[in-house]
């Protein structure tokens, strides 16, 4: 059975002298930032996006933004369980909203072309659109995908 104690143990005895809560605890803390931001972002967390990649990505990303991020973690973490949900509980509301302002800006993009097909009589002429998983007119797809290489291309 895995504990703190032992596997502490036995890092000391191979000589790496780490604290391990802490290596976890930040980590998990990131992952759980950027895994709720994932979620809610439209072009990450809809539906053609697996569930795996979803994670793969959280963690990738974790890995790569551990190392800026734990140095600017204060040096002692107090270890008391509601302290660690109340940390875990801050960085998934901060995930959301992050997440959920992106996720509106893209469904309003996509509306505004939806307008415009209206407008233009088009509004029967309509396409799936994966991304969001659902039905979407031509103009709203078209300004979802400027949007979103738009977007990327400016490094968001």
């Amino acid at each position: 059975m895995f504990s703190f104690s032992t596997s502490q143990a036995f890092l000391d005895r191979l000589g790496l002298h780490i604290d391990l809560f802490r290596y976890l605890l930040i980590g998990g803390l990131i992952f759980t930032r950027i895994f709720v931001l994932a979620l809610f972002v439209p072009f990450l967390g809809g539906r053609p996006v697996p569930g795996r990649i979803r994670i793969t990505v959280a963690f990738v990303l974790t890995f790569f933004l551990y190392i800026p991020v734990s140095g600017a973690a204060p040096p002692t973490i107090p270890q008391t369980g509601g302290v660690l949900f109340a940390f875990f509980l801050k960085e998934m509301l901060v995930g959301i909203l992050l997440g959920m302002p992106l996720a509106f800006l893209f469904y309003g993009i996509q509306s505004a072309g939806n307008m415009i097909d209206n407008q233009r009589q088009l509004a029967n002429a309509r396409i799936f659109n994966p991304a969001l998983g659902s039905q979407a007119s031509l103009f709203g797809v078209f300004f979802y995908q400027v949007a979103l290489v738009s977007f990327i291309t400016i490094g968001g």
